[in-house]
């Protein structure tokens, strides 16, 4: 009997609860940070008309609706009640740490004959009547490559989301945050806005790639540097800081909407977890955006984690034997933490559990938590306590939420007995996942070195290592609609503020070792193209400036007006520089135009190797390229008619027959060249019958089609209009 309670004792003990919780791991721990009246950005998933009726009694903000997806925003006192409302599936939230994604420029993207009109182009094309909008950290204000000649400000509207509510009047709705400022008051000087010194100028050295017009020392302009400049100053510590992109998105899209002009919005900036498969609520709300009307496009950075190390984990599971992998505890979060994501479809046979290994004198296995699998624990967290001898060997909670047909996993352990364990993430039974976790990013970092061998700990013939694959960042990246932007070298040396030289150990052409690496979690091509970024010279935040040159001499242009940086945020705004010079052109073409017109007419070279690629997607962009070639039309009965509609005559004199050609037509609507609305019609069509349309009284040209089918598709084609 005594030998046998001393067997018992050795093994490991475990103490389980288990609760509903629709509120993640990430959620709880950040509520309670929030001060009570603060407003918090949700997404929230489920009966709409519950969630609405909800967040309205509760002193909520309705931003908008997309399908089953409310975006709101509530009080902090308010959040934890949604754990108990009926009719909600999936509350998502993020507390990751958004990052910026940080001449010659114009020669190596092919920009220089465009600006100069050359053949066959019909004039010269630098970006006037396009607005390009920027989301980043702000942008100076008083640098004279942001001013027209007459020193006004090409500024047409700022909305600077770090600045509190203080004038009621200017807080944009229904947003319900930050500060809006248009021209007048910037010319006045009363907006108070500066590009945020913290990240040292980032927002004026993107804009300056994107649309600087080089007024300060007729140097270092932009790619589109005729362009109506849109600034969004993001706050970085905003909660669910994606949500505010998505806002901003919007807000540029509606200013360019009401002004009749396409807009192209650059995102250099971005964060490196979630679920990488443009799923998330903030990538749904913009591609709707992007639909909604032509002239809009979206470009953004693929990220700059490519020399980071491996921090990527993914394989698929064993159906028998069982795989695992250590994480290291993270002393700043106070806790082992990790994230995981999975389609149901290759995770529900999955089972998993969480096990600790202590490290010295030797590895030596002490338990594992329960094992689970996430069919049976939606919407729930879950309390495993561990010991081994009597003695606490740490408490780990896993958090398994539904978001349509994906999972999201999170997991944590604290209070864990000794910084001697490692703790392992096991699996088995068959499926696949993916994690992102990297200590410098607030998360528990995945053991890759200093391993034992399977001689010394059997074991390890079934650890799997991480790797440095789908380092992009989430979101809208991932999009199909979006324009993602990979990286290489732009120069290697430059003349300095000291009129000297300045070389550095790079290679012109090659890609950045900085830039991040695709596909997405789903597989899908991405990036979708690359632009010159490392050591762009560029205009930048004035005090910093003016710092730099007396401690930074060498990264100060001679001019002193300009600065070096680099990164995909400098390579995504001369992509986004491309698309408005192709609004340009054509102002109503549509984002997938656009995007095509760009990776059709990519460059190969000898860095560029087998294209699609991981980083340099489809090559490099190539603006005379794009804009030089054909303009593709896609409309009419045959030639002319799109996937979904029937048009004839096309081109007409006047009148045209348009028919569906599977669900029945719930609106149309008519924009002209430039992007404007001109007509709406919303009757009950008929699928049986051909619709009249009547553009006589309008004069000749060229006009976009957009139809919504009953089913939700939005179908768009041109229209001839010949009299």
């Amino acid at each position: 009997m005594k030998s046998l309670l001393f067997a018992i004792l050795l093994l490991p003990t475990l103490l389980l609860a288990q609760q509903r919780q629709l509120m993640s791991i990430e959620l709880q721990k950040e509520l309670k940070t929030f001060a009570p009246e603060q407003h918090i950005d949700l997404y929230l998933r489920g009966e709409i008309s519950s969630l609405v009726s909800f967040v309205r009694t509760n002193e909520g903000r309705v931003k908008g609706t997309l399908n089953n997806i409310l975006a709101c925003s509530l009080p902090a006192s308010k959040i934890s009640m949604l754990n108990e409302l009926e009719g909600l599936e999936f509350i998502e939230f993020s507390a990751s740490i958004p990052q910026v994604l940080n001449e010659v420029m114009l020669a190596n993207n092919n920009v220089i004959p465009v600006h100069l009109g050359a053949s066959p182009l019909p004039q010269a094309y630098l970006g006037d009547d396009v607005i390009m909008g920027f989301i980043d950290t702000g942008i100076e204000l008083a640098h004279p490559d942001f001013q027209n000649e007459d020193g006004t400000t090409r500024v047409i509207a700022l909305w600077d989301q770090t600045q509190g509510e203080t004038i009621p009047f200017r807080v944009p709705q229904p947003y319900g945050y930050g500060q809006e400022w248009n021209s007048e008051d910037i010319n006045l000087e009363i907006s108070g806005h500066d590009d945020q010194a913290s990240f040292y100028g980032h927002g004026s050295t993107v804009v300056g790639v994107g649309a600087g017009n080089g007024n300060a020392t007729g140097q270092f302009a932009g790619v589109a540097p005729n362009a109506d400049i849109i600034m969004i100053s993001s706050d970085f510590n905003h909660p669910n800081w994606s949500a505010t992109v998505a806002d901003a998105i919007d807000f540029i899209f509606a200013k360019a909407e009401a002004l009749g002009k396409p807009a192209v919005v650059n995102l250099s900036l971005g964060d490196y977890f979630g679920s990488h498969d443009g799923l998330d609520a903030s990538t749904l709300f913009t591609d709707q955006l992007l639909e909604a009307s032509p002239g809009r496009a979206i470009v953004a950075a693929a990220g700059n984690s490519g020399n980071l190390g491996n921090y990527h984990l993914a394989y698929d599971i064993p159906e028998v034997d069982t795989t695992f992998t250590w994480f290291k505890y993270n002393s700043s979060a106070q806790a082992v933490y990790f994230e995981l994501w999975a389609d149901t479809v290759d995770f529900n046979s999955t089972s998993f559990a969480i096990g600790a290994d202590l490290t010295v004198p030797a590895f030596s296995f002490k338990g594992y938590s329960g094992w689970r699998t996430a069919t049976e624990n939606v919407n729930t967290i879950i309390t495993d306590t561990i010991f081994y001898q009597e003695a606490m060997l740490g408490i780990v909670d896993t958090w398994i939420g539904l978001r349509g047909a994906q999972y999201q996993i999170q997991v944590q352990v604290t209070q864990p007995f000794s910084n001697q364990y490692l703790w392992r993430f096991a699996t088995t039974g068959g499926g696949k996942f993916d994690c992102w976790s990297h200590a410098p990013f607030g998360t528990s970092e995945i053991v890759q070195t200093n391993l034992p061998d399977a001689g010394t700990y059997p074991a390890m013939v079934h650890y799997k290592l991480p790797d440095n694959k789908k380092t992009i960042v989430n979101s809208w990246v991932c999009s199909d609609k979006v324009i993602t932007v990979g990286n290489y070298v732009n120069r290697n040396s430059w003349i300095n503020y000291l009129g000297e030289e300045t070389v550095v150990s790079s290679t012109p052409g090659a890609i950045s070792i900085n830039c991040s690496r695709g596909p997405t979690r789903d597989n899908r091509q991405k990036p979708d193209i690359a632009a010159s970024g490392d050591h762009t010279l560029s205009a930048g935040r004035i005090a910093t400036l003016n710092s730099w040159i007396n401690i930074n001499p060498e990264k100060v242009a001679q001019d002193g007006m300009h600065y070096i940086n680099g990164g995909t945020s400098l390579a995504s705004p001369v992509v986004a520089g491309v698309a408005g010079l192709y609004f340009s052109r054509d102002s109503a073409a549509s984002w997938l135009e656009v995007k095509n017109a760009i990776i059709d007419n990519a460059l190969a070279d000898m860095f560029t190797g087998i294209l699609p690629g991981n980083q340099f997607g489809y090559g490099k962009v190539d603006a005379f390229a794009t804009l030089t070639t054909p303009f593709q039309s896609t409309v009419g009965l045959t030639d002319y008619s799109s996937e979904f509609l029937a048009i004839y005559p096309n081109p007409s004199g006047g009148q045209f027959y348009i028919q569906s050609k599977n669900d029945p037509i719930k609106s149309i609507r008519i924009f002209d060249i430039a992007g404007r609305l001109i007509l709406q019609k919303s009757d009950n069509f008929s699928i049986d019958e051909a619709y009249l349309l009547d553009l006589t009284p309008f004069k000749s040209g060229v006009y976009v089609l957009q139809s919504e089918l009953i089913s939700g598709v939005l179908a768009s084609a041109k229209l001839i209009l010949e009299k």
